[in-house]
């Protein structure tokens, strides 16, 4: 409900921490910002069946509408079934963007690291108490560890930049390797 109203434009500063508002105010983005990136993909790629959750034939389905709509909502409307929900579809939308195909999705047996985003000074002696008995490693700093999983992160943070100036774009991508963890 916090995205909805946001990209209505309205004000949530009654509903999240004051740090939260001031963050979503930058670089904001909607699923809808990607609906030109996305029909490139969808009608360069011919490969769709490879990308993770694109199964069962939808792929022919996604050919059959993208060109003739408009924006993301009409091809939405176009192609969802009982069986491809919204959220199914988006999720969908998202594996081909970032190029997350079910073959790499099959190498990830388990969660191969934690990264931390951010931490209070309670959160920060939490961690300090539980990292040696961990079976994973804590990541603070994104070029920390080299790992597949961080490759598929770096690949999101991409997409997510690719809609925005390069200024922008080059700020959102330095930051993946540069900010380490949130302290409030």
């Amino acid at each position: 409900s916090i995205r909805y109203a946001l990209e209505r434009k309205e004000d949530i500063s009654n509903y999240v921490p004051t740090l939260t508002n001031e963050k979503l105010k930058q670089n904001l983005a909607f699923t809808s910002d990607y609906f030109s990136l996305l029909k490139y993909k969808l009608l360069t790629d011919k490969n769709l069946e490879d990308y993770q959750t694109v199964d069962e034939g939808i792929e022919n389905r996604l050919l059959k509408y993208i060109v003739t709509s408009k924006t993301l909502d009409e091809f939405m409307l176009k192609i969802k079934t009982k069986r491809y929900t919204y959220s199914k579809l988006t999720r969908m939308f998202t594996h081909i963007l970032v190029g997350f195909t079910k073959e790499e999705a099959s190498s990830f047996e388990n969660c191969e690291y934690i990264r931390i985003l951010g931490f209070n000074f309670k959160g920060k002696e939490y961690l300090n108490k539980i990292k040696n008995d961990l079976e994973i490693p804590l990541v603070v700093k994104f070029a920390s560890i080299k790992n597949n999983m961080l490759d598929l992160e770096f690949r999101a943070t991409c997409a997510y930049a690719s809609i925005f100036d390069e200024i922008e774009k080059q700020k959102i991508i330095e930051a993946e390797y540069k900010n380490g963890p949130i302290m409030y």
